[in-house]
This record gives C-alpha cells, sequence and structure tokens, in this order.
C-alpha cells in the first residue's frame, strides 16, 4: 500500500512487465481447468443452467445447487471436479439469484422445483439415464436438494448435503445421503450431526437400498472455502460413483480459487508499477488540497503526533460503526429492512455504510468538491479493480456482468457506501508502507465488528456473518489500487467512487432478489 515508486522508468516497466506474465500464466491455467469438458449455458423455462459434459460414454448425471447468495459461477469448482470424474453437470441459478429472475419464496418451493427442472434437463437434453442422476448442494441448496429428494425419490439416486441446512429427513429418505461440512464452521457441523442422527445414523451401503448415510468434516476449510477444497470434491465423487454403481477412480483436483487469486495480484501488481506514469495525465496539481481545513499543514501536524484532526477520525470511525447498527435496529422494529427495496441483506449492509460513513465523515473529515480530474481517475480506477477482482471472476465464483433488474441496485448501493469509502481512502494520504497497512487492519476491525454487531441486532441479517471474511481482502484490494493515487494527486472522490461501486457490484450479484 506504498505510494508510487520513486524508482527509474525502466524498473518500473519491470514490475508491470512481472505482473502482466502472472496474469497470463493465471488465465491460462483457469482455462485449462476446463480442457476436455464441453460447458454450455441453457435456459429451461427462464432458468440459466450451466450443462458440463464430460467425454465419458454415458455418464451420469448430478445436479449442483449453490447456496444463499450463490450462483451457478461459485459451484463452478465443485462442478468442474465431477465433470472431470465422469459426471453430466447442471449448475443452475436458483430463483432469486444470479440470472435467475424469479423472486426467493418464504418456503423454499420455487428452490425445490428449479432443482428437479436441472434434473430433467440432464435426462431428457443430455441422454442421462433415469435412476442414474444424483444430487449434491451447498447451504440452502443443500436444503433444496434434500427435500427435492424426499418428495421425489424415484427421480434421484443419492444426494450430497455440502455445509447442510435442515431438511425433513428419515431412516429412508433421502436415499443415500451423504454430508459433508467443514471443520471451521462450527454451525454446520452441528446441523450435519442433527441431521444424520434424525436420518438413522451412519451406515449402509450407496447403492444397495437407499437408507445408506454418512458424515465428513472436511479439515481447515469453513462455509465458503469447502467449496474449493479437492478433498471436499474428492469425499462427494467417491460417495456419487457408488451410488451409481461405478468402479472408483482418482479425482482430479481443480484449483481455479488460487489461480484467480494470482491473476488479482498480478494486475495489482502491473498497475502498481504503471501507476506512476499515469498520474500526470489524470490527476494534476490543482487537485490537491482535496480537504478543506487540512491540506500540507494537517498532514504535517499529524507527521509530529499532534494533529487533532486525526483524532477526531479515529473517534468518528469507532462513534459510526457503533452507532449504524443502532439506528438500523431502531428502523427495523417498524420497517421490515431485510427485504428493503426487493433485495435480502444487500440493501442494510450498504445502510450500515451510509449511517456509519456519514457519522465517521461528520466528525473526522471535510471533503472539498470533486477536482476537475477525479471522474476520469474514478473511471480508471474502477476499470483496475473490476480488471483485478472482476474478469476472471465468472470463470471462478462470481458473475461479471449482473442481469438487468440487478443492475438497477449498483449505483444506489454504491452512492450508500461511499461516505465510508471517502474517510477510508482519505487515510491514506499522509500514510504508506506499515502505516497504510495499520490503517487498512484499523478500518477492517471497525468495518467488522459494526457489521457484526448489525447482524446480531437486526432480525433476518445473520447471514451476513458468513460473509464477514470477504470484507477485509475487499477493502485490501481498494487500499492497493487506491492508496498511491491518493498519495500523489491528494484526490479523494475519483478513488473512493471507484472503491464505493466495486463494493456496489458485488452486492448487487451476490444477494438474493425477493
Amino acid at each position: 500500500m506504498t505510494g508510487p515508486s520513486a524508482a527509474s522508468p525502466s524498473v518500473r516497466w519491470s514490475v508491470v512487465a512481472a505482473g502482466l506474465v502472472v496474469l497470463v500464466v493465471a488465465v491460462w491455467r483457469i482455462a485449462a481447468a476446463a480442457d476436455g469438458i464441453g460447458i454450455e449455458t441453457v435456459r429451461v423455462d427462464d432458468v440459466p443452467v450451466t450443462v458440463m459434459v464430460p467425454a465419458d460414454p454415458h455418464p451420469p448425471g448430478v445436479v449442483v445447487a449453490h447456496g444463499f447468495a450463490g450462483s451457478r459461477q461459485l459451484m463452478r469448482s465443485f462442478g468442474l471436479a465431477l465433470a472431470h470424474h465422469g459426471y453430466v453437470v447442471a449448475l443452475p441459478d436458483l430463483a432469486g439469484h444470479g440470472g435467475n429472475p424469479a423472486p426467493l419464496d418464504g418456503d423454499g418451493d420455487v428452490l425445490v422445483a428449479d432443482v428437479l427442472r436441472a434434473r430433467d434437463l440432464l435426462v431428457d437434453g443430455y441422454g442421462v439415464s433415469d435412476d442414474e442422476v444424483v444430487l449434491l448442494g451447498h447451504s440452502m441448496g443443500s436444503g433444496a436438494v434434500m427435500r427435492a429428494a424426499i418428495e421425489r425419490p424415484d427421480r434421484v439416486a443419492g444426494v450430497v448435503a455440502v455445509s447442510p441446512t435442515d431438511a425433513d429427513v428419515t431412516p429412508e429418505l433421502p436415499p443415500d445421503l451423504k454430508l459433508l461440512a467443514g471443520a471451521l464452521e462450527g454451525r454446520f457441523v452441528a446441523n450435519a450431526e442433527d441431521l444424520l442422527d434424525r436420518a438413522g445414523g451412519a451406515g449402509g451401503v450407496p447403492g444397495e437400498d437407499g437408507r445408506a448415510r454418512d458424515l465428513e468434516v472436511i479439515p481447515g476449510v469453513e462455509h465458503v472455502t469447502i467449496l474449493f477444497s479437492p478433498r471436499a470434491h474428492a469425499a462427494a465423487a467417491r460417495w456419487l460413483d457408488a451410488v451409481v454403481d461405478r468402479e472408483p477412480r482418482p479425482s482430479r483436483p481443480v484449483w481455479v480459487i488460487g489461480w484467480w487469486l494470482a491473476a488479482l495480484l498480478g494486475t495489482v501488481v502491473a498497475w502498481r508499477g504503471a501507476a506512476p506514469s499515469l498520474v500526470g495525465a489524470f490527476g494534476s496539481e490543482a487537485d490537491r488540497g482535496g480537504v478543506r481545513g487540512g491540506g500540507v499543514r494537517t498532514h504535517r501536524v499529524a507527521r509530529r503526533g499532534g494533529d487533532v484532526a486525526e483524532r477526531r477520525r479515529y473517534l468518528g470511525m469507532a462513534v459510526g460503526a457503533l452507532t449504524g447498527p443502532v439506528i438500523l435496529a431502531a428502523v427495523a422494529v417498524v420497517l421490515p429492512l431485510t427485504e428493503l427495496g426487493g433485495m435480502l441483506v444487500g440493501p442494510v449492509l450498504a445502510a450500515w455504510f451510509a449511517i456509519a460513513g456519514g457519522i465517521w465523515w461528520g466528525i473526522g473529515l471535510r471533503a472539498a468538491r470533486p477536482g476537475p480530474w477525479e471522474l476520469a481517475s474514478g473511471v480508471l480506477l474502477l476499470a483496475v479493480l473490476l480488471l483485478a477482482f472482476g474478469a476472471l471472476a465468472p470463470w471462478v465464483w462470481l458473475p461479471l456482468l449482473p442481469s438487468t433488474a440487478r443492475a438497477l441496485y449498483v449505483l444506489p448501493l454504491a452512492v450508500l457506501t461511499l461516505p465510508w469509502l471517502i474517510v477510508f481512502v482519505a487515510g491514506f494520504r499522509s500514510r504508506r508502507g506499515w502505516q497504510a497497512v495499520g490503517w487498512w487492519a484499523l478500518c477492517s476491525v471497525s468495518l467488522l465488528v459494526g457489521v457484526a454487531v448489525a447482524a446480531v441486532l437486526v432480525p433476518g441479517l445473520g447471514f451476513v456473518l458468513l460473509l464477514l471474511p470477504l470484507l477485509p481482502p475487499l477493502l485490501a484490494l481498494v487500499a492497493a489500487v487506491t492508496a498511491p493515487w491518493v498519495r500523489a494527486t491528494a484526490q479523494l472522490w475519483g478513488p473512493a467512487a471507484a472503491g464505493a461501486v466495486l463494493l456496489g457490484w458485488v452486492m448487487a450479484v451476490l444477494f438474493p432478489l425477493t
């Protein structure tokens, strides 16, 4: 998070070249993960389904269902692992998620219907034998596949429930049930143990009478990382092979999440090498002094350790983080916040950013109007952020382009997060190196504590606790891209707006529509 390098142009462009090499290699490796697999996307009754077809003759089929705030892209690693194992894989966007225009209902009927549509697609469209279709679901999707198999056991050979929620299981239904949970997600391990007990306990032989049950805890993973775990992929494949009576075969590890992180790192490295050469074009001296009442004098006082404005900024951070949840909880008494604006969770999370950021800004910062080059620099920085974070995301875990309905949410969600991002990026004007890392860490702790308290106080917001680990890395990306620019130009609005649009985009493509 240091500023633009003072190194010679040849050194800087060597850094750019190194970053681009890492990016190219990562793209190549991500693309190679699908070698030998035919991939296409079809729509069944307006439900988008990605189908992965292996080269095996007469393969069995598996429907892979995502969880709450997930998508077919999030389950792509699991799908590729099973496709390489010899299964035709159907990855649907469940109702309210991804590109599925149907709203998410309260009783889950529409989720079961989507799973069964994908199941029938494998039989009717891809030649899968009617008695060789199995179901796999994660979190919310685990409940959908278990319920689908309970209601229609004649159409399902077996089930794998990953990070399972709940279902009305019995010793007979669903047929041949395998439960997987991550060792670092204690709540879901407990859910799995309860399900196993109600389903008759571990035992039985998969593929015989449908009464086989098993639980396997995958070490070192939690609710999201279990989806990218080769050990979880192999455990599911072994169970499914036994259910459909196939000869066991070795599993091929799929490491796309690691290469996606490498691509992100390569993009950021290349940007930081190129940024010093672009500052002159997009950030003029007229843009400096972007904080009224601060400017150069404020920074000099801050370096002497006596800056009152800095202390006010820390105070504003703490007050905003803890006041936001209280205000949201008070509003939730009279308004159903978790369904605000037709989207679950996302608008409430953005409202926390608006309240906490507004208070933080009011106490700790006075920002001047945007400078003449702010819009151009904001567009440039946003392009870098989206390239680093989003360009390869559809191949790994997240949609890039939101559906038409979701695209309407990006700008409002970005506007709500902007006040918080303004103060966040302002903190990098006088910090570099470990000071910048410390500022990012402090802001991340403030964010985690504030959102966690809100999740406890606001009914229906508890799910956001599972997504908290995503927030500090997102802030780190925003800081890595914008901090050098902020220090070199003193611009705030452009860098903050770029970060806010990134957060708005992530929330818009993640959270379910109601």
